[in-house]
């Protein structure tokens, strides 16, 4: 893909013994979705780990549009345009849902002390009702001025989602973002996304909810000990016969 935002180039990964990641390749287009799924220990999350800088590859090459993000530190990804929802949910205990979610848009640059001090009057009214219409989106606008600690396991997962897409992130990063919804949290949740995706956000998204991965990508990319045993369009992979064998350990995948 000669336009790609995203473009990873023979990216290898071991630990000890065990390879994570084997010579894997991919590219992922500006306001495209990918999805990542293989069975656990496949190198799903390592993959993820390297493009958000969490982990060092030991060999390959990984670029955002022309830059070479492996010269890049993790603390400058939201200035380049990454950002991320991790497995597990990282707010500030001891923030506001409203200040969470506005950190989305000053942590990587060092002005959030605009946000958590009196004297500098707030946020600019651009940014401040930015902020407002993510926590609207998310259902969580009744939320707003109390903290994490009242939200439900939905909930919080919103507001991760809402400050990772506070600043308009060229890319995002999603690792299991619906375990445990319930359909109509997952739906919920969707709807949230595909409005990332209008405002033309590259998603790269790993699920272990197949039905989940049709929805919501263009294209999917299954991993199985490290390497990459088939890519394409979701129902072209669903089909597979090696996906088949490996992922879904049957004759035929979920829904077909």
């Amino acid at each position: 893909m000669p336009d790609a935002l995203l473009a990873l180039d023979g990216v290898c990964k071991r630990y000890g013994g065990r390879t994570a990641l084997a010579d894997v390749s991919l590219a992922v287009g500006a306001g495209e979705a990918l999805g990542v799924i293989g069975p656990n220990g496949s190198g799903k999350s390592t993959l993820l780990n390297v493009v958000g800088r969490l982990v060092e590859p030991d060999a390959g090459r990984v670029r955002l549009g022309d830059a070479d993000l492996l010269a890049l530190p993790a603390c400058r990804l939201a200035a380049a345009g990454i950002t991320r929802v991790f497995q597990a949910p990282r707010l500030n205990a001891h923030l506001t849902v409203y200040e969470n979610v506005a950190l989305g848009l000053y942590g990587a640059t060092g002005l959030r002390r605009r946000l958590l001090s009196p004297v500098r009057g707030g946020l600019p009214p651009r940014d401040h009702a930015r902020v407002l219409r993510l926590l609207d989106d998310a259902g969580l606008a009744a939320f707003a001025g109390g903290t994490p600690r009242a939200l439900t396991h939905f909930q919080l997962r919103c507001a991760e989602l809402a400050r990772a897409l506070a600043p308009r992130p060229r890319l995002l990063l999603l690792d299991e973002p619906t375990a445990g919804f319930s359909r109509e949290e997952r739906d919920a949740f969707l709807r949230i996304l595909r409005s990332a995706r209008d405002a033309a956000t590259a998603l790269v998204l790993i699920e272990h909810n197949f039905e989940l991965i049709v929805e919501s990508c263009d294209r999917v990319l299954v991993l199985d000990a490290g390497q990459r045993i088939a890519e394409g369009p979701p129902a072209a992979v669903r089909a597979d016969p090696a996906v088949l064998r490996v992922y879904f350990g049957g004759a035929h995948a979920p829904g077909v």
